[in-house]
């Protein structure tokens, strides 16, 4: 060996060693991975498939698969490198982004009172945002060139020689990698200088990790740094990757923009009910619990949802009724009692009175449920909930809690709010029926046979499920390839896709070692968390003789109405909106305009960090709604390479005129709805 190789040998020694030193303190979980794979490669119990190689023609170093004998860059890493940079620039292309798709567009007001109030809010909120557009334009042409990219996302690491070049060009603030390969990855340690990259921008690493590592990884990102800069990420693909991968990144950008539940139905649903609801129902408070308290006295569950494995297992069901709890969504009650079943708990967290009215609730089947238990939403309509038996009615904070005692529950649909509830109610053994969450490949059907579906795209969809299975590829956006319970792929959506993630969330969340959640649909998406079970394996459970005792547990862990601490903190969170729009009025009304998008930025996080310290988590959740539609949007609006700094000083100024106007009208609205709870009005 020359003094040349040796002198090159020591310093990717030293250079790996100094990146291991970076990641035990910036990443332990992958230092530990790293260190594991080193060990077994020097032990020889595991036998390597790729090395470094230097090149002397080019004075670089590739990756050599040892098993195809290839070379990842062509033994010639800097033109492969220069290509990549090349092909990077500051256009849309290549950008992940979460504003909303038709929202922002230039338009008159023209609020239309129709039969659904859904509907109006849809209105409110397109008025609100042209207001903004009439100002700032459109956000959907292609042909943009942004000033700033704050966020950056690879698919695929290799040995990472392109970061620095990268980095330097676009200058991004953060910057996401992903790399499923890592013994490539600890290839890289020994060229690529990781904490000096990262002393300039912020890097978080998913390598080789578990599914929801992966999601948990995004969502740090998705926060970092600023959570109103994920309008305009940009991404590289180093590796082909698979289609899922892309699809847990949109997801969780399309979860972090609020639009699945926007500030309005907040605003003028959630906690419009919450304040005409919190002193007339009983409430769940399960923060009261004990500690061996069990909703179901330990006895095995059936939570039953809507998906063809209900049809599949209806006879089943019939026969084995009396051995389980059951608890049912809303959707399914009406076909249980066709079949001779009867639920125990009938659950369900829609808000939109029209849709209830015309298929769960409606006048004569719920007749039904007088002798059920029903556990609904805190935004249930009014005129829904009175249909109940009011005795066996208890209703559930969503969004955020109201009470100190309860608990909020929130997901994508019933399901999981429901699976939620049963799991904080520490119910021991869980069966998931009907929670398919994908489409039956012989029907093509998403859910059970009569299912009254308010969404069309949910229905019968054969032609466009074979497709998918044919080809492996989406027939339309919407429809994606996922692991099944059984097969290794199966059909689903990207409403479903959602679904999927926060049944893992809630099992992470809720779920105890004690507990065990079993899914009985076979054909059906996997769950990470849950226990895949055939039903002919079931434990042949004695029959439950008698289930009173479930009411008795529900009283135990429900109050009515408001107590008397809590009324008299209504007066701390009224005070609380005086002192925000004091400082909104002084930020946004009293001083002078903004002349560019730091200033502005200033003002808005001197009022952003007084709602935080007040600490009012309904409001603060409904106003940070309502910001993650705008600033995302004036941001993007403004990060544009072709404005002049005269024409963002003009338009900044009108924007914080419509800022401050629209921000006020939300304090005051939130206000009247504390004066009204404090009133007592039962």
């Amino acid at each position: 060996m020359t003094q040349a190789e040796q002198d090159l040998q020591n310093a990717l020694v030293t250079q790996y060693f100094s990146n291991l030193e970076f990641f035990k303190e910036h990443d332990l979980e992958l230092y530990n991975k790293l260190n594991t794979l080193s060990m077994i490669i020097d032990e020889g119990i595991f036998k390597e498939n790729f090395v470094l190689e230097f090149i002397k023609e080019t004075g670089d170093f590739d990756i050599l698969n040892l098993v195809t004998n290839s070379y990842t860059y062509g033994r010639n890493a800097q033109l492969i490198n220069e290509n990549f940079l090349k092909n990077c620039d500051f256009s849309k292309k290549s950008i992940f982004g979460n504003l909303v798709n038709n929202l922002y567009l230039p338009r008159d007001k023209n609020i239309e009172i129709t039969d659904s109030k859904f509907d109006v809010l849809d209105t409110i909120i397109y008025d609100d945002m042209s207001e903004y557009a009439n100002i700032l334009g459109h956000c959907y042409s292609d042909d943009k060139v942004y000033k700033e990219i704050d966020k950056f996302f690879f698919f695929g690491n290799l040995l990472g020689s392109h970061l620095k070049n990268f980095q330097e060009k676009i200058n991004f603030k953060c910057c996401f990698i992903y790399e499923p390969n890592l013994e490539i990855f600890r290839l890289s340690l020994f060229v690529t200088d990781y904490k000096s990259l990262n002393n300039k921008s912020q890097f978080i690493f998913s390598v080789m990790d578990e599914e929801n590592i992966f999601v948990e990884k995004i969502n740090h990102f998705i926060t970092a740094m600023s959570i109103y800069s994920n309008y305009n990420i940009k991404y590289y693909k180093m590796i082909n990757v698979e289609d899922t991968i892309f699809h847990k990144v949109l997801s969780e950008l399309y979860l972090s923009n609020g639009s699945s539940y926007d500030y309005t139905k907040l605003l003028f649903d959630t906690f419009y009910s919450v304040s005409k609801h919190i002193n007339k129902y009983k409430i769940l408070t399960t923060k009261n619990k004990s500690a061996d308290f069990s909703l179901t006295n330990d006895k095995p569950t059936l939570l039953i949802a809507a998906g063809p494995s209900l049809t599949k297992n209806m006879n089943w069901l019939k026969e084995n009724q009396d051995k389980f709890i059951l608890v049912a969504i809303g959707a399914t009650y009406k076909k249980l009692f066709d079949n001779g079943i009867t639920p125990d708990i009938v659950t369900t967290v829609d808000p939109k009175f029209h849709i209830l009215d015309k298929t769960h609730f409606n006048l004569k089947d719920v007749e039904l449920l007088k002798n059920t238990m029903v556990l609904a939403s805190i935004n249930t309509p009014t005129k829904i909930l009175n249909r109940f038996n009011q005795e066996k009615l208890f209703l559930y904070e969503v969004v955020d809690n109201f009470k100190n005692n309860s608990n909020a529950y929130n997901g994508i649909s019933i399901g999981e709010i429901t699976l939620s509830l049963l799991l904080d109610m520490n119910v021991k053994e869980i069966y998931l029926l009907g929670t398919d969450l994908a489409f039956d490949e012989k029907t093509g059907s998403s859910h059970f046979e009569g299912y009254v579906n308010k969404r069309e795209n949910f229905e019968s969809e054969k032609s466009k499920v074979d497709e998918v299975l044919q080809t492996g590829n989406s027939s339309r956006k919407e429809f994606i390839q996922i692991k099944g319970n059984k097969k290794d792929k199966i059909v689903t959506n990207r409403i479903f896709a959602l679904s999927i993630n926060q049944y893992v969330r809630i099992l992470h969340l809720y779920k105890k070692s004690s507990q065990n959640v079993y899914n009985l649909c076979k054909d059906g998406a996997y769950i990470e968390g849950t226990i895949l079970k055939n039903i002919e394996n079931i434990e042949d459970y004695k029959n439950i003789e008698n289930k009173d005792f479930l009411f008795n547990n529900l009283e135990k862990i429900s109050e009515f109405g408001l107590l008397k601490n809590e009324f008299k903190e209504l007066d701390i969170k009224i005070n609380n909106m005086k002192f925000i729009k004091k400082v909104l009025n002084e930020q946004f009304f009293k001083s002078t305009n903004s002349t560019n998008i730091l200033k502005f930025n200033d003002k808005f996080l001197i009022l952003l960090n007084i709602m935080f310290k007040k600490n009012d988590k309904f409001f603060l959740k409904t106003i940070s709604n309502y910001f993650k539609f705008v600033i995302p949007y004036i941001y993007f609006s403004l990060n544009d390479k072709n404005l002049l700094n005269n024409d963002i000083e003009k338009k900044l100024a009108q924007v914080e005129n419509v800022f401050y106007k629209q921000v006020e009208n939300i304090i005051d609205i939130y206000e009247a709805y504390l004066l009204y709870i404090k009133k007592g009005i039962r």
